[in-house]
């Protein structure tokens, strides 16, 4: 809950995107039918900024 928390305060622009702790957000903004089309730019954000961690599967590198 914490995480995603501060998962929002960053989006608000109050931290580093790489902070963002995306699958929680992907499901939150998908139940959120009018801005579910923000889904897809999270997940650009995410995938620049997450490249080096283990969070993404080497396949998808």
């Amino acid at each position: 809950m914490i995480q995603t928390l501060y998962s929002l305060a960053c989006l608000a622009g109050l931290g580093p995107y790489e902070y963002v702790f995306f699958p929680l957000l992907s499901v939150w903004y998908s139940g959120m039918g009018a801005i579910h089309s923000y889904h897809y730019w999270f997940l650009g954000i995410f995938l620049n900024c997450h490249k080096s961690d283990r969070i993404i599967p080497k396949k998808m590198k």
